[in-house]
């Protein structure tokens, strides 16, 4: 297959569809990138180490990953439509440094896979569909494996929720799991016109790079995900009573938890910080209980 390079042109995105006769898929999120400015701003963004490991999620028609492919040591590429699977497995034919798996990024093994390819870190980027970015970036989160950072293209309203625990109240329990695991920061906004077809709404990269130890450890990552996420369960009530609706063991259990923590019973989920909830999650009485 003969590719006018960069792909991430309008000219040439176009070109390819017609002949792969494909169309965007609206239910998987298709919107091809075709600007090559914003391809190689995000590459440049990425930071990619000498000979490091990169895994593309969504590569597409590949218009990021034939820029990522000349910096990386190792380049896998994540792709779930089985049409451009195949168009990226003859694109990247030649290249030995390019893995093209065709697979789901929400059931993906990450642990697994860095670790048959011994694989101590590897950098994640992605330009992520609306659809599926929170499941996606929990899932990064808690299974990702070795990952040191997340490049990601997003909505922009989901960017500002993403990082919203940096910058003073939570949004909603991802943000917290987010700075628990790492420092975030929305590096810049990308404009509707940059993708075929053109989103109605504008997107922003963020990244977060890995903490080298967690800000505080926690028994079990799962359980303190499902805390965190039965805290933010009911927004018009206080953390008492969201906490006993989706737990039980009786108000009073819950109040005098808050009130060996220094909280007040009237708290509600987001007015806590992620120390006030790794304080809380990590009393006696409250891992006795949930664990």
């Amino acid at each position: 297959m003969i590719v006018l390079t960069p792909i991430a042109t309008a000219q040439t995105t176009r070109r390819l569809l017609q002949e792969l006769k494909l169309s965007p898929n609206k239910s998987l999120g298709q919107n091809f990138l075709i600007s090559t400015p914003v391809a190689k701003r995000i590459e440049q963004a990425a930071q990619i180490k000498d000979s490091g490991h990169v895994l593309e999620i969504g590569p597409g028609l590949g218009a990021l990953s034939e820029i990522l492919a000349e910096k990386a040591g190792a380049l896998t590429l994540l792709e779930l439509d089985g049409r451009l699977y195949l168009h990226l497995s003859r694109l990247f034919a030649d290249n030995p440094t390019v893995e093209v798996i065709n697979g789901d990024a929400l059931s993906f093994h990450y642990t697994a896979y860095a670790t048959a390819r011994k694989w101590r870190e590897y950098q994640v980027v992605a330009n992520l569909p609306y659809n599926i970015t929170s499941v996606l970036v929990q899932n990064l989160l808690l299974n990702g494996g070795p990952w040191h950072s997340l490049t990601l293209m997003v909505q922009q309203e989901v960017a500002q929720k993403l990082l919203s625990a940096h910058f003073g109240e939570a949004e909603g329990p991802l943000a917290l799991l987010l700075q628990y695991y790492g420092l975030g920061k929305m590096l810049f906004t990308v404009p509707p016109a940059s993708f075929f077809p053109a989103p109605q709404i504008d997107s922003a990269v963020v990244q977060v790079i890995r903490h080298p130890q967690p800000p505080f450890a926690v028994a079990d990552a799962e359980m303190f995900w499902r805390f965190l996420n039965a805290a933010f369960s009911h927004r018009r009530k206080t953390l008492v009573n969201s906490l006993n609706d989706h737990f039980g063991n009786g108000g009073g259990f819950w109040r005098q938890a808050l009130l060996s923590c220094g909280l007040t019973e009237n708290r509600r989920a987001e007015q806590l910080s992620l120390h006030e909830y790794g304080a809380l999650f990590a009393l006696p009485q409250v891992q006795e209980y949930l664990l």
